[in-house]
Order: C-alpha cells, then structure tokens, then sequence
C-alpha cells in the first residue's frame, strides 16, 4: 500500500476500473481513494510507481507489524486462558488435609481398651495385644495430569503455529506482502499492487525496521508456550506432592495414636506388676509380724494356766482344777496337750476339748 501526501497523487501501474493504491485504513494508516487514472496518464511504468510512493515504506511496515501483533495477540489470549483452566482443574482435583479426620484419628481407640487398662492396672493380666490404628481411606489427585488433557491446549497450539508464521512472513517480500494484503482486506488490491508494496516496504529503512521490530516483539511466541506447559507440568507435580503430604500426615496421625494407646497399655502393665510386687511384700510382712508374735495362721491362740470352768450341762456347776504339767486342764478335763508355742493352747485343742467335755455331761 503506497501512501503520499496531501498534495500528491495515488498512482495505478497500467490497469483501469478504479483500482485502490493501498485498501483502505488499516492499524492507523490512511489511504486516500481516487479515481484511477487512464491508461494515457502519468507514471504508467513501475519505477514511476515506485517513485511516486517513496517514503511509504515505514507506514505499510507497521501495517505488516500489525498483522503479526494480532495473531501474536490471539496466541497470548490462548495461553492465558489454558493457564486459567490448568489451574481450576488442578486446585480441584487436589484433597486438601481434612481437620475431622485428623481430629477422628486423634480419639479412636478400640472398644475393649478400658477394660484392658483395668485388667492390666489390677495384675489381673500380664500381657496385652499391641493396638494398631486403622488408617482412613487414603486421598488421591484427580486432576489432570498433563497440560495436553486440558480443554484449551489445542487451541494453544494452534494460535502459537500462526503467531510463528506470521512472525516468518516479515523476512521476505511475499510474506510481507500477504500481510499487507490481510491488513488491508480489500478485495481490489491485487497481488501484484501487494508485491510492489512489499518490495518497498523491504527497501526503505522505515519499512525495514518496523519488519525487524515485529520479529523482535513477537518472535518469542513459541517459548512462552514451552514457559506455559512446564509451568502447569510443575503446578501438577506440585499437587501431586501436597496429595502425598496429605496422606503422609494422616499416617503420622495415625502412628502417634497408636504410640499414644500402646504407651497407656505398657503404664498399666507396670502399674499392675508394682500393684502385684506391694501385695507381694505386704503378705511377707504379715508373715514375719506372726512369726515373731508366735501366732500360726488358721489358730486361736490362748493364754496359758486356768481356763475359765465350762458349766456341765444345765446345773451351773463349774469347777477350777490346775493343769498338770506339761498339759492343760479346761474345765476340770485333763487334756494331757504339751504347752507349745508360748505356753498357748491352738484353738483346735479347745474345740477337741469342749466336745469331750460336752460328752461327759
């Protein structure tokens, strides 16, 4: 597309039919539009043309700049929105620590585990089965678990594969010349008027480094496409990590229980072996306490000499006699039993002697 000053002419090669120089306004470029000129007009031949339209090159580089922008522009639009969609999917397909389970892991305990800590605390057991804590139903990830499962991704790489070749289109004239003809998108402005453009766009230095500033702004397209997918490959590797932590906390939940429940069971087993150790000791203790007094466990002990008299029958007689030596008299009986353990009678010699003395009545 050729553009001039006001005060100059928009100029055809050959040709009739009121051909445009240029298509109209595009990306902030204006385009006068004349009638063409007859064939016997002024600058019928190229280099008239390409004289006539110097110094248009910087004005059609941007309109070609243009071009690639927009497709630029889409393929960023793409990404954006894959980059939206990664990271719904993955933030919903990722558990998250669930505070009642832990609380639920932190009070289970087995149903018989009061009556094992009183067994177990009395003596009564010894003995006891090491408690194991069932584990919840472990988490999983359910999202995706790479960028190309995701909606968006083929939309992605298509707009990135147009990006790049527009980006290839501003290195040589037919390119550039494609891209003034969708900038201008007019369906008079013949490929040949867009080979001309494009041959002085490429000419000039204005159309030179509007061509370089496209390939320079926009060149980068693919690798912001590779930065996105490694991006949501590590938000995936990332979820999948904190599912695993999730579960690893669940498991040292549920392993500090069990320590917590095995830890009681093993106090009141000591507790039970030192209850059965003061017993023990206590029981000795009484044992020497009646040694040294002279009582024997199971008798009656009584002291020695007179014996109260027992009554013969109903008469109420009574009678007091002394014992003979080396035996004992109750009630007048002479029961001829030696005076052991500290001159006391057992209480089983009393009861032989009431009933033979109950017999003689």
């Amino acid at each position: 597309m050729a553009f001039l000053n006001e005060d100059e002419k928009k100029k055809t090669i050959g040709g009739s039919g009121g051909a445009f120089i240029g298509g109209g306004s595009s990306q902030g470029a204006t385009t006068g539009v004349k009638d063409a000129p007859t064939a016997s007009g002024n600058f019928t031949n190229i280099q008239n043309y390409l004289t006539a339209n110097e110094g248009s090159d910087a004005a059609m580089g941007e309109a070609a700049k243009a071009q690639v922008g927009a497709s630029y522009g889409e393929a960023e639009g793409a990404q954006n929105a894959l980059a939206n969609e990664a990271s719904s999917s993955i933030q919903s397909g990722t558990p998250v620590v669930d505070q009642n389970t832990i609380s639920g892991i932190a009070n289970w305990q087995p149903s018989n585990y009061g009556q094992q800590i009183n067994s177990l605390s009395r003596g009564q057991t010894s003995t006891y089965n090491p408690v194991s804590v069932t584990p919840p139903p472990a988490v999983a990830y359910t999202g995706p678990t790479s960028y190309n499962q995701l909606s968006g991704a083929q939309g992605v790489e298509s707009s990135a594969q147009r990006a790049e070749e527009r980006v290839g289109l501003t290195n040589n004239q037919a390119g550039v010349s494609e891209l003034l003809r969708g900038a201008y998108a007019n369906p008079n402005y013949t490929s040949g008027e867009g080979n001309l453009d494009a041959f002085l766009t490429g000419s000039g230095a204005g159309g030179q480094q509007q061509l370089a500033q496209a390939r320079q702004q926009f060149g980068d397209i693919q690798q912001k496409k590779g930065n996105l997918y490694s991006g949501i490959m590590g938000q995936i590797g990332t979820a999948q990590n904190q599912v695993a932590d999730v579960n690893n906390q669940y498991d040292a939940a549920r392993t500090a229980r069990g320590d917590e429940l095995n830890q009681g069971l093993e106090n009141a087993r000591l507790k039970g072996q030192e209850y059965k150790a003061n017993l023990a000791n206590e029981k000795r203790k009484a044992r020497e306490v009646e040694q040294n007094s002279g009582y024997i466990p199971g008798q009656l002990m009584l002291p020695t000499g007179d014996v109260p008299a027992i009554p013969k029958g109903n008469t109420g007689r009574s009678s007091r006699r002394t014992p003979r030596a080396g035996g004992a008299s109750v009630g007048g009986l002479n029961t001829a039993i030696p005076l052991a353990h500290g001159g006391k009678i057992p209480y089983y010699g009393i009861q032989e002697i009431l009933r033979r003395k109950n017999n003689e009545c």
